[in-house]
């Protein structure tokens, strides 16, 4: 009788679909609003817990435009999934190449191409780049009011 149950248990289980977290911008803008304004709950690296994700609930919900209805776990997940931001600091920070808000990297052609990637071939994240090759991140200056400033070099006492 158990394994019976067991076994029905299991294809139950294997039955359930599960829907895949989709994030349209306004949530993505409405979580960064929010993290922006309990950003001193963040701990080291800027990770919040879970916890923290909760009271932005019941607003993303009617934002909602496919997927499941998020939850203080997903919205975690959307938080640690955007390495955008470091990948884009990252780059702007080499010598010689050039960020704007709006072009982003602003290649325009494949010879300037070929010399972006030329020089920031030691970038792990050059190829995360290429999506920004002629638009820039709308959440780049959100995430700029999220996430601390960190002295390099000789400003590092």
């Amino acid at each position: 009788m158990v394994s019976l149950v067991s076994r029905y248990l299991l294809l139950v289980v294997a039955s359930v679909s599960f829907e895949k977290t989709v994030w349209n911008d306004q949530e993505t803008k409405e979580l960064l609003w929010f993290l922006k304004s309990v950003k001193a709950q963040a701990g080291n690296g800027s990770n919040f817990k879970e916890s923290v994700f909760t009271p932005i609930l019941p607003t993303l919900g009617p934002l909602k435009s496919a997927g499941p209805i998020k939850t203080a776990k997903m919205c975690k997940t959307e938080w640690t999934g955007v390495t955008t931001y470091s990948a884009i600091e990252t780059y702007r920070q080499q010598s010689g190449l050039s960020w704007d808000p709006i072009l982003g990297a602003n290649i325009c052609n494949k010879s300037t191409e070929k010399i972006i990637l030329t020089m920031s071939y030691q970038l792990q994240a050059h190829t995360l780049m290429c999506l920004f090759k002629k638009t820039g991140w709308i959440f780049l200056q959100d995430m700029e009011g999220i996430m601390p400033f960190t002295a390099k070099g000789s400003h590092i006492f």
